[in-house]
């Protein structure tokens, strides 16, 4: 089910990954992504998370991926595929991956 975003610092996300709880990591990631306006601060945190070893991060950070292209009008077509097309491999997430590319091919013209 959808849950409105609620708003997230820098700070309050690094505390969030710190305390390295799968869930509260997945909200934190959600949150910092439609809240945090600083997009190459966004992409390097996403780079880190997407090959995250738990699932649920992965997929969530990978879902994000795709979110920015749609909520940053200066995001970066081609540095955002290359975050992706690695993990088109990744068995458990390859879906999203897909999804989170059509994302990026849909909103960020060539």
């Amino acid at each position: 089910s959808y849950v409105e975003p609620n708003c997230i610092n820098k700070e309050d996300y690094l505390t969030a990954l710190g305390r390295g709880v799968a869930a509260e990591i997945c909200t934190a990631t959600v949150n910092a992504v439609h809240c945090i306006s600083d997009y190459d601060w966004l992409v390097e945190q996403l780079g880190a998370t997407i090959t995250h070893s738990e699932d649920e991060i992965r997929a969530v950070s990978v879902t994000c991926v795709g979110h920015l292209a749609r909520l940053h009008e200066n995001a970066n077509r081609e540095e955002l595929l290359a975050l992706l097309t690695p993990l088109l491999d990744d068995e458990v997430i390859s879906g999203r991956v897909q999804d989170a590319i059509d994302d990026i091919t849909t909103f960020l013209e060539k």
